[in-house]
């Protein structure tokens, strides 16, 4: 008997969580002309065309990066010597 209600209780508990996900789809323009970003709290998308921007930084975790947007032309050189403290 106690095997059965574990069983009841975890079937419950099983076709609750199935039934709470949903899909959504993002839709990408031809040429990838437009990056879109999808906000996972209120499902907005929103579509930035790429060339709206040069420079990309990012600081995270263990590291950090420099992203250029090469599609525009954009150049990137190394300064040998930068201060890196």
């Amino acid at each position: 008997m106690k095997n059965l209600y574990i069983s009841m209780l975890t079937l419950i508990l099983i076709s609750q969580n199935i039934s709470s996900q949903f899909s959504d789809s993002v839709y990408l323009s031809a040429s990838y002309t437009n990056q879109s970003y999808y906000n996972l709290n209120s499902g907005e998308v929103s579509n930035i065309d790429n060339n709206n921007w040069d420079l990309a930084f990012s600081a995270a975790g263990g590291g950090a990066s420099i992203r250029i947007n090469g599609q525009s032309g954009v150049i990137l050189y190394n300064y040998p010597n930068g201060d890196t403290s």
